[in-house]
């Protein structure tokens, strides 16, 4: 009598953990046999172990960084670099009529200028693009700029029809370095959600110089 009560009771301690394991959606683990003794007759019970249902929505990901005050701050650098570039190009259209007159030269000769230039800077595109892929814009930007300051610089002093083509040459040829320098610097610095504004705002600068030097 006492072996079936013994028997009995091992058998509803079994239904019991399995049940419970069931409506928790658990996963059932077996352990080695823990020896139990009730009324002197010895039985064993299975040890369970009980684990949390799997989820089935990913963990939340931390929100990306907001952008800091220096980060915004070199955008306004580039801001301020794009509104130059176009204002150094705006420059000698709007006094053309001046320039040809005290350098005195003719209509065929400021075309072949300007003729140049648009493919100086198409040819710049191509060339700095590339090096902006393999150099570092920490070097190559600051270079581009410096160069093509000074080729801003050279075509107020152009004395003559070679001095001012050679100088709007180099200033197309380096001004063009600027945009994949500046692209790749809001690619580097700004995270996927804030890169939008801030290529918009980089991109912003050409009619501002534009309409600074009208």
């Amino acid at each position: 009598m006492i072996a079936l009560v013994s028997w009995s009771a091992q058998q509803t301690l079994r239904l019991t953990f399995a049940s419970e394991s069931r409506v928790a959606g658990s996963k059932r683990s077996v352990a080695p046999e823990l020896p139990f003794s009730d009324c002197g007759i010895p039985f064993t019970i299975e040890r369970l172990t009980v684990h949390q249902p799997p989820t089935s929505m990913a963990e939340p990901t931390d929100p990306e960084p907001s952008s800091s005050r220096r980060e915004w701050l070199l955008c306004g650098v580039l801001l301020a670099a794009t509104l130059l570039n176009y204002a150094d190009r705006q420059t000698l259209p709007m006094t053309a009529v001046k320039v040809r007159s005290e350098l005195g030269m003719s209509n065929q000769q400021y075309g072949k200028i300007a003729g140049r230039f648009g493919l100086a800077f198409g040819c710049g595109g191509l060339l700095f693009g590339a090096m902006a892929d393999v150099i570092s814009v920490r070097w190559l930007y600051p270079m581009v700029m410096l160069i093509w300051s000074c080729a801003g610089f050279a075509t107020g002093w152009a004395e003559g029809f070679a001095a001012l083509w050679m100088s709007r040459v180099a200033l197309g040829l380096f001004q063009a370095g600027h945009w994949p320098c500046a692209l790749r610097t809001t690619q580097r610095v700004f995270t996927p959600r804030r890169r939008t504004l801030a290529n918009s705002i980089l991109q912003s600068g050409a009619p501002l110089g534009a309409i600074l030097t009208s």
